[in-house]
């Protein structure tokens, strides 16, 4: 296991990093530029943003805090990739932003909640969201969505602006939406 600790630090991660579980106690910028290759990657903690511009993958689940999270970088967009798992992402104080990768999440099940905005490209089979006070949600999905009761979040919601969900194959709604 590797568990980093920065308090009002920042982690940076510049090179590929091969690991059994990753875990990110507490930092105020998490900057991931290169490759992470996990069986589970948890992020407890952070008050700036994680920026994702390199490749993640777990083989098991990956769950991300942090006040904003963006898939973004100066060369490439990064991207989650989590065959089959639960990806749980929660911007507590900011926006959950995809960058132009084709997927910015690949897993089986996704749980975002964020306070100012959800934008993402996805691939995964169940979906719950919840934003808590503005900006939109928008979710592209390749393949059948479910949008349900996962990970904790029992009634996907929007408090902000227009929630727009958008699969490019068949969508089920099998739990409440507030909108």
């Amino acid at each position: 296991d590797l568990i980093l600790t920065a308090s009002t630090g920042n982690v940076v991660f510049n090179f590929a990093v091969t690991i059994a579980n990753l875990i990110i106690n507490s930092a105020n910028n998490v900057d991931i530029n290169s490759t992470i290759s996990a069986a589970s990657i948890t992020q407890t903690a952070g008050t700036g943003t994680t920026t994702i511009s390199g490749d993640i993958s777990s083989a098991g689940t990956v769950d991300m805090t942090s006040a904003a999270i963006t898939f973004d970088g100066a060369l490439t967009d990064g991207s989650i990739n989590a065959a089959g798992q639960l990806v749980k992402l929660n911007a507590s104080g900011g926006s959950v932003t995809g960058g132009t990768d084709p997927f910015d999440v690949t897993s089986d099940t996704l749980v975002v909640t964020a306070a100012t905005g959800v934008n993402l490209d996805t691939k995964v089979s169940n979906l719950a969201f919840d934003n808590a006070t503005s900006g939109a949600v928008d979710i592209e999905n390749t393949g059948a969505l479910t949008v349900g009761n996962f990970g904790g979040v029992a009634t996907s919601q929007n408090d902000g602006g227009t929630t727009t969900i958008t699969s490019h194959s068949p969508v089920t709604i099998a739990a409440n939406i507030i909108q």
